[in-house]
């Protein structure tokens, strides 16, 4: 029974097993959690007919568990009572088998509670999860259960007695509230689901929604954006708009849309949108054709030829002239347009083009729903790495990584040539992949002779047993001939803030470099920090700053500013904007950045006799810039080539 108790041993007696778990209570620690520190916490399972171990392992459970039916729910996966064998699901959006969880977001103190059909808990406020629909968790705000099991189904109701008036958490009413079934879905979910989301199979987006939610037929349906949570299924568009454009919703039960069975996945969408860029295919997942399903209602219009805009597939014009009321017939009537036979190599990419330059908000494009779906995938995916070498490293060992999505097994062999101034093991690999399998590969790439420095190119090639060609790559290599190189991660960085001079923000994720919100130094006017140790094993013959811009739009600039010296000591955890370094000599520029993308900027710097960089983003321009700290593992980082010492 090691690790089964922590401070409180429980036992659960039920269908003839009896299940020693820990009586946890500490729900809140999301972070020891996620870091792994309850990785220990064991469940035994024992036979109460003779006392026979059935299963005993660590599976890692927040909370105090429960059991419902033959399933042991030990928060947030499941597991078989009797086996142990971990409960898994079919993922929504690849088809794949994923495990089964869920995610109780927000205050959740107190332990959960069940009837075969639902769970009951505590998230944020009550809160349940549909065992049947498996479609999220779901909210029922403005009350709090107890601390510890209060929410108790019994005969049809959900009887939920006051617990909470002794508690300092601020919520208003305080009573015993008891639920009844009803026929009507208002609830919208929030959906919890492990690992990626690519290569897609069948993908489902609600434009605007405040949740999740399954139809009829069974399809999930996922917001976008998506909502908060540590566990949540996650995916990202690149959503477009028109100035004044976003996102609207009603509540679903007043909207008025008809000509549609689920007439709330038109209560929400986006109006205003011009572009959008779906994720539906992984680096090394192989090209695959798609049905793509666009659905739309006109909230705005009663007659015909207002909203009217072309409908751009992979910049491909796909429908001309698309009129929603017109194809509807009417104000608040839905209609989906279907396109089948769409080749996508990575992204989709949606354009709605609207027949006037400057479109007002009557004659903006507006859509509501997404709904793509595989038709076939082209061939095994085929993903090659990437190589540095050098005279003074000549070797290095990466991997070939190959996905079979198709409905056949694929039989061949993987073949890698190239210059001769590589020699390339293996050469030749076979290869067998059945439908849904993956298979990786240790390709070792080494300096045969020396050449010339500069970029070439290992030539990565899946072949049929009847000689074609199934999927070929490249594999990059750099080979910097005599010189070396090394990679420096920021030892220290922050930024200071104009508007709140004498705070730290050593700790913050983020680096904000801003000349100003509406003029330059106004409170908005932000520096960043960067500081590097230096370690060159020879004489440094090149120096470039790499630096990660933020996801997010407002993150990119169209001239970032300037890179200088820190002229003067500073410390991560003390530096503000009333004691900031000067900067100092300029050594390079930061220009123009795009979001989400590594930036590369070269520096003319001496580091002769230097122990430290030490750098400052200083703005130029009121056109802001993000970028990611060393807080957020996609930190600054130096790049120095050298030559040798003799």
């Amino acid at each position: 029974l090691t690790d089964c108790g922590g401070h409180v041993l429980s036992l659960i007696a039920t269908k003839g097993v009896l299940v020693f778990c820990g009586a946890h209570s500490n729900g809140h620690y999301w972070p020891q959690f996620l870091g792994g520190e309850y990785a220990d916490r064991r469940a035994t399972v024992l036979s109460q007919k003779d006392g026979s171990l059935l299963w005993s392992k660590a599976i890692g459970y927040r909370i105090r568990p429960l059991v419902i039916g033959d399933t042991l729910i030990a928060e947030p996966w499941a597991f078989d009572l009797r086996t142990g064998e971990q409960k898994m699901r079919t993922d929504p959006v690849t088809g794949q088998k994923s495990k089964w969880q869920f995610e109780r977001p927000g205050h959740h103190c107190g332990t959960i509670s069940g009837c075969p059909s639902t769970l009951f808990f505590r998230s944020w406020s009550f809160a349940y999860y549909d065992l049947i629909a498996d479609a999220g968790t779901n909210h029922f705000a403005a009350q709090r259960p107890g601390c510890w099991i209060n929410m108790i189904p019994a005969n049809g109701l959900v009887v939920v007695p006051e617990a909470s008036s002794g508690c300092v958490c601020l919520f208003s009413i305080q009573c015993t509230t008891v639920f009844q079934p009803r026929k009507t879905m208002k609830a919208w979910g929030m959906f919890s689901d492990p690992g990626k989301t690519t290569p897609v199979k069948h993908l489902a987006v609600n434009l605007g929604a405040p949740g999740d939610r399954r139809a009829a037929d069974h399809t999930l349906w996922l917001s976008y954006p998506r909502p908060s949570g540590r566990m949540q299924l996650k995916f990202r568009l690149d959503v477009q708009g028109f100035p004044e454009a976003g996102y609207f919703d009603q509540p679903a039960e007043y909207c008025q849309v008809t000509g549609t069975d689920v007439p709330w996945l038109f209560a929400s969408g986006h109006a205003g949108l011009r572009s959008c860029k779906v994720p539906l295919v992984g680096e090394n997942d192989g090209a695959a054709v798609y049905t793509v399903r666009l659905g739309f209602a006109d909230p705005d219009n009663d007659q015909t030829g207002q909203r009217v805009f072309d409908i751009k597939l992979q910049g491909q014009v796909v429908a001309q002239n698309f009129d929603i009321v017109q194809a509807a017939g009417g104000r608040n009537k839905a209609v989906f347009k279907e396109f089948t036979g769409i080749e996508v190599p990575r992204d989709l990419t949606i354009e709605l083009v609207p027949k006037v330059k400057e479109p007002t908000k009557a004659q903006m494009p507006c859509l509501n729903a997404i709904e793509i779906v595989r038709e076939r995938v082209l061939h095994v995916g085929l993903g090659a790495p990437s190589f540095l070498l050098s005279d003074l490293d000549r070797e290095k060992t990466g991997e070939v990584r190959m996905a079979n999505y198709k409905d056949q097994a694929f039989v061949g062999t993987l073949q890698v040539t190239g210059p001769d101034t590589f020699s390339v093991t293996p050469s030749r690999t076979e290869v067998r992949l059945q439908p849904g399998d993956e298979m990786t590969v240790a390709l070792t790439a080494a300096v045969a002779k020396k050449g010339q420095a500069g970029k070439y190119y290992l030539d990565v090639k899946l072949v049929r047993k009847d000689g074609t060609v199934e999927a070929e790559s490249r594999a990059p290599v750099e080979y910097l001939g005599p010189r070396g190189r090394v990679t420096i991660k920021a030892a220290e960085d922050a930024y200071v803030s104009h508007g709140a001079a004498g705070t730290n923000y050593g700790h913050a994720a983020n680096l904000l470099v801003d000349g100003g919100g509406s003029s330059m130094g106004d409170e908005s006017y932000n520096i960043s920090y960067l500081k590097f140790p230096l370690r060159v094993p020879g004489k440094p013959v090149s120096v470039t700053l790499r630096i990660r811009v933020s996801a997010s739009a407002a993150a990119e600039s169209g001239n970032s500013g300037s890179i200088r010296l820190a002229d003067g000591p500073w410390d991560e955890y003390k530096i503000t904007y009333a004691n900031r370094a000067k900067p100092g000599q300029e050594v390079g520029k930061l220009g123009r950045v795009d979001r989400g993308s590594w930036i590369e900027r070269p520096l003319k710097v001496d580091l002769t006799g230097k122990k430290e960089l030490s750098l400052v983003l200083e703005p130029t321009t009121t056109d802001g810039a993000n970028y990611y700290s060393r807080e957020s593992n996609q930190g600054p980082e130096l790049v120095i080539e050298y030559m040798p010492a003799d």
